[in-house]
């Protein structure tokens, strides 16, 4: 891993090119998923995003796009009155039963993760017969692992679009080893 860090008398100009920078990786990332699977997301990242993050790891059953925004409180509940219009499905973080990607995934196991070590009803509950996928928030600044989903108990989660199929070409396909056989390809 390398780290690097570099200090400006002139702040805007590095922040300029850092959020250049950015875009451009993020424009490759928004490429690589098609504008189908991620319409919703901004065309550019600006000041306002905190960060964004993808996992393109078929290997290991991780293809994924996050991206954090930080908000002013004050915009808060028009920003969720919005989702909550635009959902198809809400979650709370807490729920029991809850069809989470790649649910067995934590930090300490992400490279050694193997399915025949979780039991085929680990993996299909009826309970998931009419849900949406969720992400599995295992690597974010809010991980916690007293959910299902990695997520602090009172967040919920606005499904806004979701299919089970192939949409990508199928070597970018993951197994869906921890997928019930509806949801092992799809987006969410």
């Amino acid at each position: 891993m390398i780290l690097y860090g570099c200090v400006s008398n002139n702040n805007n100009s590095s922040e300029t090119t850092m959020l250049k920078d950015l875009n451009k990786k993020y424009e490759n990332d928004r490429a690589f998923f098609g504008e189908k699977l991620i319409s919703y997301f901004p065309e550019k990242i600006d000041t306002s995003t905190i960060t964004f993050t993808e996992g393109l790891s078929p290997k290991f059953g991780n293809l994924e796009l996050l991206l954090f925004n930080k908000i002013d409180k004050n915009d808060l509940s028009d920003i969720t009155e919005n989702y909550e219009k635009k959902a198809i499905a809400a979650y709370h973080a807490n729920d029991t039963c809850l069809l989470v990607v790649n649910k067995f995934v934590t930090k300490n196991n992400y490279y050694n993760l193997k399915a025949e070590n979780f039991k085929k009803n680990q993996i299909y509950k009826t309970c998931y017969e009419n849900k949406y996928p969720v992400p599995n928030f295992w690597h974010t600044d809010y991980t916690t692992d007293k959910t299902e989903c990695r997520l602090p108990s009172d967040f919920i989660i606005y499904v806004l679009k979701s299919a089970s199929g192939q949409f990508m070409k199928k070597e970018l396909l993951t197994d869906g080893w921890f997928m019930p056989t509806k949801w092992k390809n799809g987006y969410s």
